[in-house]
């Protein structure tokens, strides 16, 4: 049975943390590290104890591992010698690593991702990817936009691991020039193919966002500050995207009016909040963002607005 990129991801972690011999790693110590390697995040919500009991359980039937767990450690280890990376690559493998690779490869001659390029080359070699780039032209990935600023990233991911503070040049699309600002930097979002960087603005008290194509320098300060009271996935708890205001968020209630567009409203949601009624309707609580209003308009006369008025106001200008 053919596997997925992310249980191919997967598979290869565990083996190699099993391999380590730094330590025997539990089921939840497996499933912390799969999640937090393929999404940067380890509280659970895509990687469950249950999905690395069939990896394990995998590993066991299809690849012969020699896996028991150890009551006395506490966790798992190989009975003898034994690694994937002596395992040929079969061919449901290499397509997901070709995806894998190929995108990472967009990144790796980029600050923070150059260390990837090595690592890259080893695979492509190991696994035969010398043609990635032929085998792969029948799919179109996205492309970051010209003036990206992604060269930036490396700067403001810095800044925020050493909490030192930042002083941006930044072009305002408000001002129409460019202004420089002394910032604490908090965080990074990527959307739509665009990134950004959350920032407080300690002489004004309040929090301001970079879009890194507008970012024109930064100087990374040898100023230390400390983050209190903020949180990533509250702050953008109520957002549809990247904007976030200082008004309390708005309840928002539309009038499903195509019910064909149900289905795709449960896989394409406007937002991480939304709960659909028996009247065809959907309800949730949000930020008057232009992303909101972008996103409602793209449905054109299959939505209707009941509440807020401020909203539908928006909607129909």
């Amino acid at each position: 049975m053919p596997i997925t990129k992310n249980q191919a991801l997967r598979l290869r972690k565990i083996d190699s943390m099993i391999n380590s011999r730094v330590e025997f790693p539990s089921k939840e110590k497996l499933r912390s590290s799969c999640e937090e390697t393929l999404y940067g995040s380890d509280n659970g919500d895509r990687v469950s104890i249950s999905t690395i009991e069939k990896d394990l359980k995998l590993l066991k039937d299809e690849y012969d591992a020699p896996i028991r767990f150890n009551k006395t450690h506490g966790g798992y280890e190989y009975l003898e010698k034994f690694s994937l990376d002596d395992i040929p690559f079969t061919d449901s493998e290499k397509d997901a690593l070709m995806l894998a690779l190929s995108t990472l490869n967009k990144y790796s001659g980029i600050g923070i991702f150059k260390s990837f390029g090595d690592a890259i080359e080893r695979l492509k070699t190991k696994v035969d990817l010398n043609e990635i780039d032929n085998n792969l032209q029948h799919i179109q990935f996205e492309e970051l936009p010209v003036k990206s600023g992604i060269e930036f990233l490396e700067d403001f991911n810095t800044a925020i691991k050493n909490k030192l503070a930042i002083r941006v040049l930044y072009w305002s699309s408000n001002s129409k020039q460019e202004k420089h600002y002394t910032v604490h930097p908090y965080c990074l979002k990527q959307y739509n193919s665009r990134w950004y960087a959350i920032c407080r603005e300690p002489s004004k008290d309040r929090m301001v966002t970079f879009e890194f194509g507008r970012v024109k320098s930064i100087d990374v300060l040898n100023e230390t500050f400390d983050i209190v009271g903020f949180d990533i996935e509250q702050y953008f708890k109520y957002s549809p995207g990247i904007s976030v205001n200082s008004d309390a968020p708005e309840k928002i209630h539309i009038k499903i009016k195509n019910p064909g567009l149900i289905e795709f409203l449960n896989r394409f949601p406007l937002h991480a909040l939304q709960q659909f009624t028996a009247e065809d309707e959907v309800k949730f609580e949000s930020y008057l963002g232009p992303e909101l209003i972008h996103n409602i308009r793209g449905f054109g006369k299959g939505l209707e607005i009941v509440s807020p008025k401020t909203l539908k106001k928006q909607i129909e200008e």
